[in-house]
């Protein structure tokens, strides 16, 4: 028997006041995350090894629904969902910033190779502009061939100079000719698109056949990380309601597909900083 679960997009429910909630901090925006896990529908489950878990009531051998050398999709979306937080963090649409698309004119089939070929592009342009300081933020993501239906890499770098306002790097003259394996296209980070290019960097659509243990994105050191803390819900919510504007709520239900029953439910509110707060 294999174990099958899915998700689906809920009703949204009241986080208790008592709840411990996960509080991360975007620079602009907030996000409060509470999750419900049923005390009962998982009880009688236990891990045996990595591949299978035991059904305690029955002794019946359960195969996890991803004992393969794949990452599943929940995998990949959880990589993206910390990948969409460093974005927002990081890039708000400043004249510094640009956004990089960096494909090849020959298949690449390999994620190394691909990666080879990013840390070559870095280091040119670190030794070409070495008064400027960057910071970044890159993803790996695949392209399925129209002729051999194989799935060939492609790179897209977020860039910021910290050490100056205005960023131009002309997209003929001088990234082209750093990245030396093909097309490239180079735009600014507008803020009436940043939230788009978050989302389209973030986007888990062209990613296929990703082995377990491999990075898809990364970033400079100097990247800031999102601030995370954990408190009870009724500490944190008045200060919050005093210093933000409320924008969203999500809630995602986790069902067990054999029974039907909810697992765990996931919410999530996003607040908007005000400006005078942010």
């Amino acid at each position: 028997m294999e174990m099958s679960i899915k998700k689906i997009e809920g009703e949204n429910y009241k986080i208790p006041d008592n709840a411990r909630v996960k509080i991360i901090d975007l620079g602009d925006t907030l996000q409060i995350k509470n999750s419900w896990i049923s005390p009962n529908n998982l009880k009688q489950f236990k891990k045996y090894n990595k591949n299978y878990c035991i059904d305690e009531e029955t002794g019946e051998l359960i195969k996890y629904h991803n004992s393969n050398l794949l990452k599943n999709k929940t995998s990949i979306k959880n990589s993206m969902q910390k990948l969409f937080q460093i974005i927002k963090l990081n890039f708000t649409g400043k004249d510094n910033e640009i956004f990089l698309t960096l494909t090849c004119d020959s298949p690449v089939y390999e994620l190394s190779k691909i990666k080879k070929y990013k840390e070559l592009f870095i280091r040119r342009l670190k030794r070409k502009f070495k008064d400027s300081k960057f910071c970044y933020v890159y993803k790996f993501e695949q392209k399925k061939e129209k002729t051999t239906g194989k799935y060939t890499w492609h790179c897209h770098i977020l860039l910021k100079d910290l050490s100056r306002k205005i960023l131009y790097l002309d997209n003929d003259e001088i990234i082209t000719p750093l990245w030396k394996k093909g097309f490239t296209r180079t735009e600014r980070v507008l803020p009436d698109i940043k939230q788009s290019i978050a989302s389209y960097m973030a986007k888990t659509t062209q990613l296929n056949q990703v082995k377990n243990g491999e990075k898809i994105y990364g970033m400079s050191r100097n990247i800031k990380k999102p601030i995370i803390t954990k408190k009870i819900y009724k500490d944190v919510k008045d200060e919050i309601n005093e210093k933000c504007n409320f924008e969203s709520e999500r809630t995602i239900l986790i069902i067990d597909e054999n029974t039907n029953k909810i697992i765990n439910k996931h919410k999530t509110e996003t607040y908007q900083k005000r400006k005078d707060t942010a």
